[in-house]
């Protein structure tokens, strides 16, 4: 890679401080979703292990929560959120129907989260870890025959996890197009002060020599489709002494 490619501290840091709301977001929805569904465990006869798994994946989410907003570790607080995720879908995965679990469609969303809030390395490292144990899961039940589900997949887990999902993929898009529109008027608010620093006099506050060579040539160019082009020189009298001071 050649040097002028490759990422810069100050870039590096950019970037990072453009993940911070995503995680703050991320955190704050996790720890919510993770609640409500620790509540329904509880009232609906779930596995005590589905319970305490769910109670750890709440507490780890409200631990990152915590992190993201009085630290500045933000790439930890991403990897908590998305192992709390990762932990309150697999968990209650296994006791209740396993590879056939309703939960399990989840794990399609743990790298898109892990993306969303870490950047890409963390959500291809997230995408390993959901393919793993979603294939290890299945030799568990398919080929170890080692099944330890003790509440049977209903149809109310199933529909309570469609709507979940579709209320998790619609508040992800929304925290990343609010993130990624953050970014971009930050961009163009640079992209204009770097243009009026590069072509405006900080003395005078008129245009320099840059400006006028390219608004020259721009000229110049008009001038081969018939256009009239004539150059204006005034000269100042005494303007040294406005340059003096």
């Amino acid at each position: 890679m050649k040097s002028k490619d490759r990422p810069t501290p100050e870039t590096t840091s950019s970037y990072q401080a453009t993940l911070r709301p995503s995680t703050r977001y991320g955190a704050i929805t996790g720890a919510s979703f993770e609640l409500v569904f620790l509540f329904y465990y509880l009232l609906s006869g779930f596995p005590i292990q589905a319970v305490m798994l769910q109670l750890a994946a709440t507490l780890i989410s409200l631990a990152a929560l915590a992190i993201v907003q009085y630290t500045k570790h933000t790439r930890l607080a991403a990897q908590l959120v998305t192992f709390a995720l990762f932990l309150c879908l697999i968990g209650p995965g296994i006791y209740t129907g396993g590879i056939d679990s309703s939960a399990m469609v989840w794990l399609t969303f743990v790298p898109v989260v892990a993306a969303i809030m870490g950047g890409t390395a963390t959500g291809r490292l997230w995408s390993a870890v959901s393919i793993a144990a979603a294939v290890g899961l299945f030799i568990l039940n398919r080929v170890a025959m080692i099944d330890l589900t003790t509440r049977p997949p209903q149809s109310i887990d199933r529909i309570i996890d469609l709507v979940f999902c579709i209320m998790v993929v619609a508040i992800a898009t929304l925290i990343n197009e609010r993130t990624k529109r953050q970014v971009m008027m930050e961009l163009d608010n640079a992209k204009t002060q770097l243009t009026e620093l590069a072509n405006v006099d900080p003395l005078t506050n008129v245009f320099n020599r840059r400006y006028f060579i390219n608004r020259a040539q721009a000229e110049l160019d008009l001038c081969g489709e018939g256009r009239d082009f004539s150059i204006l020189l005034i000269d100042v009298d005494y303007f040294k002494k406005v340059n003096d001071t």
